[in-house]
């Protein structure tokens, strides 16, 4: 970091009462939305299009299944569905190096929105189609 940069910073405040939390995903709701099936995903890792296939499977508010990409791939544990949202965690193997990614996702019909993210890794976000 330059001197500038450095000076900068030490310039920045922060009003504490404008600040905003972001809220804990409440995962009690009933799901109203089906996640089972295929879905083609495709994330954005730092500009590069990355595709992947989800195999999910849904019992009630529990969700499992596993995922493939040309990097690697793993199976989801702990997954759960409220209203439209899902949250999980993927266990992947990357180039031989395992792994957890946490999923977060929003569904419209056969379209999903969200995010993976893992330690050390920025949020990835993602886009997906369910396999008709």
């Amino acid at each position: 970091m330059t001197d500038a940069s450095a000076k900068r910073l030490k310039e920045i405040t922060v009003d504490p009462k404008t600040v905003v939390m972001a809220k804990k995903v409440e995962m009690n709701a009933a799901p109203t939305v089906n996640l089972g099936g295929k879905w083609n995903l495709t994330a954005n890792a730092g500009g590069q299009q990355l595709p992947m296939t989800l195999d999910l499977k849904q019992d009630g508010a529990n969700l499992s299944g596993s995922f493939a990409s040309a990097m690697g791939g793993g199976n989801l544990s702990d997954g759960k569905v409220s209203g439209n949202t899902a949250i999980g965690t993927f266990k992947v193997d990357v180039h031989g190096q395992m792994m957890e990614l946490k999923l977060e996702s929003t569904t419209d019909g056969d379209k999903m929105t969200g995010t993976l993210s893992g330690q050390g890794l920025p949020p990835i976000s993602f886009t997906a189609t369910k396999e008709k």
